[in-house]
């Protein structure tokens, strides 16, 4: 009887533990599957060869779409976002990061020649603005080094706007 009774308890402890060892290994596995994003530095100084036409193009395995924006295949002078439209429009390119999880921040190299505040880049989630710098203190004029902290942000894209300025690279960290 005594030996039944511990076979019960046994029974009962192993089935009471049991879910919650299974739960256990499926968070080890799930963290162990999942790998923390690397930073990059995506230099848009060589190999990137746009036409003033709408297109898209990768770079180091990161995608980007165009309006109005060229550069030359040597890159020499970075990607020129400088050709607003007959609607006084301004050019723009947009980094798609919808496939991206773990940035921290961005941090956008380029050449402002537009002053007053009229170029800006855009925080975009769901297709909405979240977060907008467009002033001579988030943006100086001249060569700069712009850093944006997307750690508390859900985003999906990165775009830039201008009426007159040259991108050289984009680091996202």
């Amino acid at each position: 009887m005594k030996t039944l009774l511990f076979s019960y308890k046994f029974l009962f402890i192993t089935l009471l533990y049991l879910p919650l060892a299974l739960c256990s290994s499926d968070n080890d596995n799930e963290s162990e599957s999942e790998t923390p994003f690397s930073p990059v530095n995506i230099d848009l100084t060589t190999g990137v060869n746009i036409e003033v036409d709408d297109t898209s193009f990768s770079k180091q395995g990161y995608n980007f779409t165009t309006y109005r924006v060229t550069s030359n295949e040597q890159g020499i002078d970075g990607i020129s976002i400088a050709y607003p439209d007959s609607g006084n429009n301004p050019s723009s390119i947009v980094l798609n990061l919808d496939a991206i999880n773990g940035i921290s921040s961005i941090t956008v190299s380029l050449f402002n020649n537009c002053g007053n505040g009229c170029t800006s880049f855009q925080i975009i989630n769901d297709g909405n603005v979240i977060e907008e710098l467009n002033t001579n203190d988030e943006i100086p004029t001249g060569i700069a080094e712009v850093t944006i902290d997307v750690s508390e942000l859900q985003i999906d894209a990165l775009r830039l706007s201008s009426f007159e300025a040259i991108l050289y690279s984009i680091a996202l960290e």
